[in-house]
């Protein structure tokens, strides 16, 4: 029971000195509190930003769409990671795992932007542009797919398939739709079931 409430006592100091060297008048002093707090429990990090979902804000704010949109592309972006294993997975895949949230969500605003860029009319110098970084953004998302496949199978990570519960036959391999779960192809009849 103390170790329980020592941490909620570690994790309120970490996140309040987080909030305060995150602010804008902020001093070296307020970021070096953070850190020796942080030195001190290495468990509270947990409670802090994490990295990727920052990244992930500062390209999300940065579209030029609505607030729906932007919401929307939030929980499409938590389904993805979740598809791809989210909490059940290791560190390591976790942090793999981000790299393809991130590399999927820069593909697809590339993408988007190509399209417009292409639409519009565009120089031979820009369609070449963005040519080149749609090509650079693809080339790095499949690099992020490849690689954290490639380290689930050298960790011998089997992968879990959900179980059809509309054919009743167990757990087997189940082709998620849009990654969502109650969309899919059941492997042991090959039909789309709904649920």
């Amino acid at each position: 029971m103390e170790d329980e409430k020592a941490l909620t006592k570690a994790e309120i100091a970490v996140t309040e000195a987080f909030t305060k060297a995150d602010s804008e008048d902020a001093t070296a002093q307020d970021g070096r509190l953070l850190l020796a707090l942080l030195q001190e429990n290495p468990g509270a990090l947990g409670f802090t930003v994490d990295m990727a979902e920052s990244a992930i804000d500062v390209v999300i704010r940065q579209m030029k769409t609505s607030e729906a949109n932007r919401a929307l592309m939030h929980v499409r972006l938590e389904r993805l990671r979740k598809s791809l294993g989210g909490a059940e997975a290791s560190q390591t895949e976790r942090l793999l795992i981000d790299q393809v949230v991130i590399c999927y969500l820069r593909m697809n605003l590339t993408d988007q932007s190509y399209e417009n860029a292409m639409r519009d009319g565009c120089s031979l110098a820009a369609a070449s542009y963005w040519e080149r970084k749609l090509s650079t953004v693809q080339y790095r998302y499949l690099r992020a797919i490849e690689t954290l496949a490639r380290v689930r199978k050298l960790m011998g990570v089997p992968r879990e398939w959900p179980a059809c519960l509309a054919c009743g036959t167990g757990v087997h391999r189940v082709d998620l739709l849009n990654g969502d779960e109650r969309n899919h192809r059941c492997s042991s009849n090959r039909d789309f079931i709904r649920h």
